[in-house]
């Protein structure tokens, strides 16, 4: 018994219903991850831009960009749990010998709860980090904070190495 349904599962990408469809919403979302990312770039582009005249400003730099990336591969990773949810769902509907929905039915539902699934996302972190993702504030408070736990706990280490 779960041989067979792992094996169902197994065989879900290949015998899902309205697999292009399916495919054409995963398309859509994978544009949309890579157009947030250019749009930063382009009207955000000093959040992301490396000057090297201060430790402290490059320190800044770098931690604007690794929190990009974090969210962006936090955002991936429950796009991803998402969707092997909705492939779940859907063998277990059809391994159970329920009657079958047709094709347009299938897709709105997809679509609905994708897009549910991505207004939920932005409104929580819209209200996590004050202004959005990309906060300077934020971003120079978590910056700051490091820095100086580095020079608290690091700086003091080499220093006993160098006494000794």
């Amino acid at each position: 018994m779960i041989a067979h349904f792992s094996n169902n599962l197994f065989k879900a990408g290949f015998s899902f219903p309205c697999q292009k469809k399916f495919l054409f919403l995963f398309y859509l979302f994978f544009i949309f991850i890579i157009s947030g990312g250019m749009y930063q770039l382009i009207f955000n582009p000093e959040m992301l831009t490396i000057t090297k005249n201060k430790f402290n400003d490059l320190y800044l730099e770098l931690w604007a960009y690794s929190l990009f990336s974090q969210t962006l591969s936090e955002f991936l990773f429950l796009l991803i749990l998402f969707s092997i949810v909705i492939f779940t769902f859907f063998q277990i509907h059809s391994s159970l010998n329920i009657k079958q929905t047709n094709c347009r039915k299938v897709f709105n539902m997809i679509l609905f709860s994708i897009s549910l699934f991505v207004s939920f996302y932005l409104i929580s972190t819209l209200f996590s980090r004050k202004n959005g993702i990309y906060d300077q504030t934020y971003i120079q408070k978590d910056a700051t904070r490091l820095i100086n736990y580095e020079i608290e706990n690091i700086a003091p280490s080499y220093r006993t190495i160098v006494d000794l």
